[in-house]
């Protein structure tokens, strides 16, 4: 039996997130607010984690544990995920720095399968002051 893909549920005309998400500039230096994420996988488990700077002093900081049968691309989400939703507490221009390029190619593919890519994708196009690097 053939799995079903689920449909797109961001229309495409609001999918706009393109000019959010870049796999080649580099961020310019500034005083903006901005996120490094990290996610790894061990012998004792899955974990995920970001911390953010502002004018180079740490901020912020989070860390989360995840099923032991997780991914590190899993990890690498949740932890995109859960700067998002940090950043989306405020109305600044804010930077995510992350060096999973798969995350980001599977955050730019508005036919996902993935849930936890589609809530990134919804929250970035509830949020247009967050860039994904």
């Amino acid at each position: 039996m053939k799995k079903k893909i689920k449909s797109l549920t961001i229309h495409l005309s609001i999918f706009n997130i393109i000019n959010q998400i870049s796999t080649t500039e580099p961020y310019k230096e500034d005083n903006s607010l901005i996120f490094f994420t990290d996610g790894s996988k061990t012998e004792m488990g899955t974990e995920s984690s970001y911390c953010a700077l502002e004018n180079g002093i740490k901020v912020l900081e989070w860390k989360g544990k995840l099923e032991k049968f997780r991914t590190v691309f899993q990890a690498k989400l949740m932890g995109l995920k859960e700067e998002i939703i940090r950043a989306s507490q405020g109305n600044e221009l804010t930077k995510i720095s992350t060096d999973s390029l798969s995350s980001v190619m599977a955050v730019l593919d508005p036919h996902t399968p993935h849930q936890l890519v589609r809530d990134i994708q919804f929250l970035l196009t509830q949020n247009r002051n967050i860039l994904v690097r």
